[in-house]
């Protein structure tokens, strides 16, 4: 029973792992467009800034995946006016 108890707490990690990654990506995205259009929001700049520090220097907690890189990936992706995520 406790290895059962575990292994789902485990998953359940991962899950909030990957949800917390994911939620910064659409944050991200969302201030990257609105941004575009006004450059100079407040709201919009402060969300590109938490979410910048985020892919920077918090996101190895959550996943080996590059922060950097995935950064880098939406950036490109709202400059060319695909969604990202959804």
């Amino acid at each position: 029973m406790l290895r059962k108890s575990r292994e789902s707490s485990l998953c359940g990690y991962e899950q909030l792992s990957i949800a917390v990654v994911r939620r910064a990506a659409i944050d991200y995205e969302w201030a990257l467009r609105r941004l575009l259009r006004n450059p100079h929001d407040i709201c919009a700049l402060k969300m590109q800034n938490d979410c910048e520090r985020f892919f920077q220097n918090e996101i190895e907690l959550f996943t080996t995946v590059d922060g950097t890189m995935l950064m880098k990936r939406i950036q490109d992706n709202v400059r060319k006016g695909k969604k990202v995520i959804g």
